[in-house]
């Protein structure tokens, strides 16, 4: 009997003194999968695209007295945006850009377009409307001088236009012609350079009408 209740009692002691299991290790949630942004899709650019080339360059690399400063300077006037022939305020601000032959002809498009008004009034006058100083019909929103190339006191001056609204964006070259005259580069001539259906085809020169 006495043996009985030794070994009752040795496993007794045993069973107080063994450590206690340890509770089961919490399992960390796992973490959710990384959100991949989705990718926009790349503007399509309709015409010939050009900017890309001048996203780097300083917002005015060109001094205003050269062939391409005062291209620069002529497309950021109101009257370069323009439609139609521009009236005789609009052009006198550019006046001193432009050489006397480009400004008599921007006056003889406005006289024809007013005498078409005023006898037939129900008709559509020519140069009362769409940009004439660029490729496209409803003008454009960025314009920025390539380069230049003179020769003598002719000089031509590739600028990239861009048009963008909520539909698209187009981007295309024409090419500015600029002669010395008076002491100082003047705006002669716009080369189109649009290639789509519908842009300005030729020159700004022989868009407009002639002396008599």
């Amino acid at each position: 009997m006495s043996r009985i209740a030794a070994s009752l009692l040795i496993l007794a002691v045993m069973t107080a003194c063994a450590p206690a299991k340890a509770p089961p290790e919490a399992v960390a949630p796992a973490a959710p999968a990384p959100v991949t942004p989705a990718t926009e899709p790349a503007a399509t650019i309709a015409g010939t695209p050009c900017m890309a080339a001048t996203e780097n360059a300083p917002p005015s690399p060109f001094l205003p007295d050269t062939p391409a400063g005062v291209a620069q300077a002529f497309y950021e006037l109101p009257v370069a945006h323009v439609g139609g022939a521009p009236e005789a305020d609009q052009l006198a601000t550019a006046a001193p850009m432009l050489t006397h032959e480009l400004v008599a002809a921007l006056e003889r498009a406005r006289a024809e377009r007013d005498l078409s008004l005023k006898e037939h009034p129900g008709d559509k006058p020519p140069y009362v409307e769409g940009a004439l100083f660029s490729s496209l019909f409803e003008g454009y929103t960025h314009a920025l001088p390539l380069t230049v190339a003179t020769e003598g006191d002719q000089a031509r001056v590739p600028v990239c236009f861009a048009y963008a609204d909520d539909s698209g964006r187009t981007e295309w070259t024409d090419t500015v012609v600029l002669v010395k005259q008076d002491g100082s580069w003047r705006i002669d001539d716009v080369v189109y350079g649009g290639q789509w259906d519908f842009a300005n085809t030729g020159t700004l020169r022989d868009a407009l009408p002639k002396a008599k």
